[in-house]
């Protein structure tokens, strides 16, 4: 499976601007599913901002997301 770059969205998170990024990530994902590694990120920025229970979401599928992958 080919590594998807984090882009502009990573960038953002990197810089803190977590609530932008966080806007990124979601609005990538309306048109293709996150990589596990996109949905950790998202999961790091909320809870940045505080969210932990949309941090626990977003860790959960990309576990599942992962597993998905492996079993392929």
């Amino acid at each position: 499976m080919a590594k998807r770059s984090t882009g502009s969205r990573g960038c953002l998170l990197a810089r803190g601007q977590f609530a932008e990024g966080i806007k990124a990530l979601e609005q990538a994902e309306a048109s293709q599913p996150l990589s596990d590694t996109l949905l950790v990120l998202l999961g790091d920025a909320y809870l940045k901002i505080g969210n932990a229970a949309s941090a626990e979401a977003s860790y959960q599928r990309a576990l599942e997301q992962r597993d998905d992958n492996l079993m392929q």
